[in-house]
């Protein structure tokens, strides 16, 4: 993958980031600028 190509999906991906969060850590909920889920099993968390 050239740097180009990797840095385009990064800033994709950052346009994105509570909807790819709410994708694959749907258990997870947001508390000011981060995401919050119990571990990468995603587990509810506290």
């Amino acid at each position: 993958m050239s740097s180009s190509v990797a840095s385009e999906l990064a800033r994709h991906l950052a346009q994105e980031a509570e909807a790819v969060c709410r994708r694959y850590l749907s258990n997870g909920r947001r508390s000011g600028g981060y995401w919050l889920v119990g571990d990468i099993n995603n587990t509810p968390g506290r």
